[in-house]
């Protein structure tokens, strides 16, 4: 979750005593923090990170299981491309359009 958060441009900050966790806030969003517990031997740590996923799926207005996956995929980038327009509008494109679409990450 630290190098999720991280890696989105959420900076951080020591919480609580004795380092038992961070505080995340992102620049563009103020109002929204995620404190992240340290410690895996408190009691409430797993209904602690699971309220943050939940929290982070608000945010970014995402399902939960995507935010899930992507955290428990490996640790390396992640490359995402969008084709925005009526001719995506319903999730599908034309095999030429993909094609378009592939070489040109591929470039």
């Amino acid at each position: 979750m630290q190098s999720y958060l991280t890696s989105r441009g959420w900076r951080s900050e020591p919480y609580g005593r004795e380092g038992n966790g961070l505080l995340f806030q992102h620049p563009a969003m103020p109002e929204a923090d995620l404190l992240l517990p340290l410690k895996r031997d408190l009691a409430d740590h797993a209904l602690r990170m699971g309220d943050q996923v939940v929290t982070l799926a608000t945010i970014e207005q995402r399902p939960v299981q995507e935010i899930l996956n992507d955290l428990s995929g490996p640790t390396g980038d992640v490359f995402r491309l969008r084709v925005a327009g009526s001719v995506a509008a319903l999730g599908n494109l034309p095999l030429d359009e993909a094609i378009k679409l592939l070489n040109g990450a591929r470039q």
